[in-house]
């Protein structure tokens, strides 16, 4: 399917940017089994037909849909196509040996005029190969204690380039960062509401692990290197627990002079 992002008129730097991108992805991933894109902003009517037409040729058109957000408002540019969509939500997903077909989605609409300002923010839902132990592993103070900080670091990595907006969405009402990290505040954070940083409830509803802190994008460059940080991070800390908890139980169930051996074949 990467052959695909070669059949555009996409400057050729560009192009090698994003054969790039879904390579190390899926070079960097082991864990993840599909990604799913909700992508609020403003767009025109004629950049969704368009989209709507290249996925039916790709059998993917009942993977997309074009709704909307009451809390987004992306005014039109000066000159456009059709009718303008202000405050336009758009979800896709993909598995993510496929993930090229994401990103080539995401160069389209960015480059067909699609734009985000600060009313919009971007999420993320990621399903899992073993999806029930993963999120049983995610599900914990830990993993947001985790997540958090690399964020946190993240954000202020991004500050020269982007100014301040990574961090500004540490505070932002819709993906409130969890304060108190105990097993308890993580439950309460899941059943109070799915406006955190990290949404649990999406467990739920579609077996997902919803991203909510990503903020809005100025380019289709910058939404990729941000999938690409998520990617890294969320197998790094899958890899880290699942020996941790797979040390766990061998210590339970093995004598003391054997778990030497055992640590050494896990690790």
């Amino acid at each position: 399917m990467m052959e695909h992002l070669m059949k555009h008129s996409y400057p050729e730097e560009f192009e090698k940017i994003t054969l790039l991108a879904a390579e190390r992805i899926k070079r960097e991933n082991k864990h993840i089994h599909s990604f799913g894109v909700e992508l609020e902003g403003g767009v025109s009517s004629i950049a969704v037909d368009e989209i709507e037409k290249w996925l039916r040729k790709l059998g993917l058109a009942s993977r997309f849909e074009c709704g909307s957000d009451g809390s987004v408002n992306v005014p039109p540019p000066s000159v456009y196509w059709g009718m303008w969509y202000r405050d336009a939500e758009l979800r896709f997903w993909v598995e993510t040996e496929r993930i090229e077909i994401l990103i080539e989605l995401i160069v389209r609409l960015w480059k067909r005029g699609f734009r985000q300002n600060s009313s919009c923010g971007n999420h993320i839902h990621l399903k899992f190969f073993n999806n029930y132990y993963i999120l049983s592993l995610i599900f914990s103070e830990r993993f947001i204690k985790e997540f958090q900080r690399k964020y946190e670091i993240f954000a202020r990595r991004r500050k020269e380039k982007y100014g301040t907006k990574y961090l500004d969405r540490i505070d932002n009402t819709y993906c409130l960062f969890i304060n108190e990290l105990s097993p308890s505040a993580v439950l309460r954070a899941y059943q109070t509401s799915r406006y955190r940083a990290v949404n649990f409830a999406s467990v739920d509803e579609q077996e997902t692990l919803e991203i909510r802190i990503m903020p809005h994008c100025s380019t289709a460059r910058e939404y990729i290197e941000n999938m690409m940080w998520l990617n890294r991070v969320i197998n790094k800390f899958i890899d880290k627990f699942s020996k941790i908890e797979k040390l766990a139980v061998m210590r339970a169930a093995f004598p003391e002079d054997e778990i030497e051996e055992i640590e050494e074949v896990i690790v």
